[in-house]
Parts: structure tokens; C-alpha cells; sequence
């Protein structure tokens, strides 16, 4: 594991001139000229349904998530008390698990506080699905409905995509280790 924390500080430490070499650059060398055009930057761009801002701390993508999935939340409980558990919680993991597990790769490594408003939502969903109120504790909720927290979703993320392409590579450590995590 230590070749992993390897390649992980050394990704860091490369985000890191990236953005002292960008914080160098004066306003003529961030706007291009193609001839014709002059193309300007933005603070944020959207690619394939990842909000990329220019720092990379992923906050706008994350809030723009969190956004998408309490609309959808709020629309799936309209219907609750029409449709029973099972349909409920397939309605979660549709509209709301689908958009939290996309991409959710790119956040890994980003702090906890940066991550807690997509555990936020997970956590309403949970209470959306059993019927709890606020004031409920939901962590035996998602105990129950055998959902991760949001942190370990990525790194059991990360885990299958190193695990599929490399079956015989990476022996059994991998299931060991997603088993030790507990709530």
C-alpha cells in the first residue's frame, strides 16, 4: 500500500505547482488570441457533468450535486406515502445514489467538510426511505439499508477500478480491507 500513498502524494504535490505556476501567469497569458478570437478564462467549466473550478477543490461540482439530489428528494417525497420501501428505495438509487456515485472518483483525497454536503444528502435520502424525522439518528438506517458513507463509496470506488483491470495483481487485500471499515 505504500507504493499507493506514494503516487498519491506525488499527484498532490504536482496539483500543487500547477497552481503556483498558474498564480505566476499575468492576465496576457491566461487570454489566448487564436487570431480571430480571443478566448477568455472562467472560474468554472463543465465537462461531461463535472464542475471543474480553477482551483480544483471541487466545491462547485459538490454543490451543484448536492442541489441536483435535494430537488429530486423533495419530488420522491411527494410520492412516499404512495408507494411502499422497496419502490422508494429504488427511486433513491435512481435519482439520488446515481448522481452521488458519478464521477465521485475525482473527489478522493479532498477534506471531509468538503465532502459532507454529499453525505448530507445521502443521509436525507436514507430518512426519505425509512420514514424517519429529523430528530432520528439515521446511522442505523443506512446500517440497515447497507449504504456506505459517501467517503468510502469513493475509496471502494477506486478499489474496484484498481481490482477489475488487474484480477491476479491484486490478490485479496482488497476485500480485507473494504471489510474492516465500520459506521
Amino acid at each position: 500500500m505504500k507504493g499507493v500513498v506514494d503516487r498519491r502524494d506525488c499527484c498532490r504535490q504536482d496539483l500543487t505547482d500547477v497552481r503556483q505556476m498558474l498564480e505566476k501567469l499575468t492576465d496576457s497569458d491566461l487570454t489566448p488570441d487564436t487570431g480571430t478570437t480571443v478566448i477568455h478564462p472562467v472560474k468554472c467549466v463543465r465537462d461531461l457533468g463535472v464542475h471543474l473550478d480553477s482551483e480544483l477543490t471541487m466545491k462547485t461540482h459538490i454543490s451543484k450535486v448536492a442541489s441536483s439530489c435535494y430537488h429530486q428528494l423533495r419530488r420522491i417525497r411527494q410520492v412516499r406515502w404512495l408507494v411502499g420501501q422497496d419502490v422508494a428505495q429504488q427511486l433513491v438509487s435512481a435519482f439520488i445514489l446515481s448522481r452521488l456515485d458519478y464521477c465521485n472518483s475525482l473527489l478522493s483525497r479532498l477534506p471531509k467538510t468538503t465532502i459532507q454536503p454529499l453525505q448530507r444528502v445521502m443521509n436525507a435520502a436514507a430518512r426519505v426511505i425509512m420514514n424517519l424525522s429529523l430528530r432520528d439518528h439515521v446511522k442505523p438506517a443506512l446500517k440497515q439499508l447497507h449504504w456506505l458513507p459517501v467517503e468510502h463509496r469513493i475509496t471502494y470506488k477506486l478499489c474496484l477500478f484498481m481490482h477489475v483491470p488487474h484480477p491476479h495483481r491484486t490478490g485479496t487485500t482488497i476485500p480485507v480491507r473494504l471489510c474492516v471499515h465500520s459506521f
